[in-house]
């Protein structure tokens, strides 16, 4: 796949982003604004971006890198790319109380303020939550919203496929500890999934077992 120009100015946005927040450090000539400048460009820049780019076009379902859906997903992941290398960004957030939820939520997400997080959480697409009230997440969980494939068949077009769903989590659900949420997949109110508990795309755990995953629409 050829980026276009849009993925390839995204490529550079979590260099730019580190850049700029040193930048901000060294060269503001008052404390107070060089923080607030900082808190800025870490924390408040990138989520903005993807809210501008989902009001343009909201990727869902199953689509190629090559499309509009997969260049505005990749984009919006490329926003996110420094909370991964430097995850101690968001554990600062994870502090205070509620913190962390609001600046999902600031992502285009819908969490509940009274969720607890436990440390070494890593989520891949911060826009494709939904966390109800009383949901508690364990340590060292993975929830993403999307999966890509590469497709080598004959009977389809070949070339990577992403398919992309938001991550439910139910009224007091507990998330084990290391467990891992794939896209579109839902935790039944009440329900706790087990420790390491891999739950694939677009199933549902409820009655203490998972059940058949549905189709992501296209």
């Amino acid at each position: 796949m050829r980026p276009n120009l849009l993925m390839w100015l995204a490529n550079w946005f979590p260099a730019s982003q580190l850049v700029g927040s040193v930048c901000a450090c060294i060269y503001a000539e008052i404390w107070w604004h060089s923080l607030c400048m900082c808190l800025v460009i870490l924390y408040i820049l990138p989520p903005l971006l993807c809210r501008i780019l989902l009001l343009w076009h909201r990727p869902s379902g199953t689509v190629t890198l090559a499309s509009r859906s997969g260049s505005v997903w990749f984009c919006t992941f490329q926003l996110q790319v420094l909370y991964g290398r430097l995850p101690f960004l968001e554990e600062l957030l994870r502090v205070l109380p509620g913190c962390y939820s609001a600046w999902l939520t600031l992502w285009g997400s819908q969490v509940s303020l009274w969720t607890y997080w436990a440390p070494g959480t890593m989520i891949a697409d911060r826009w494709l939550l939904h966390i109800e009230q009383g949901v508690l997440v364990g340590p060292r969980c993975h929830i993403g919203g999307h999966v890509l494939v590469h497709d080598d068949t004959e009977t389809k077009e070949k070339g990577c496929h992403l398919t992309i769903g938001k991550t439910t989590c139910e009224r007091g659900a507990i998330i084990g500890a290391k467990a891992v949420l794939g896209p579109g997949c839902v935790v039944a109110a009440g329900e706790t999934l087990p420790a390491t508990y891999p739950l694939p795309p677009f199933s549902r755990w409820a009655g203490g077992k998972r059940h058949k995953p549905s189709e992501p629409s296209s």
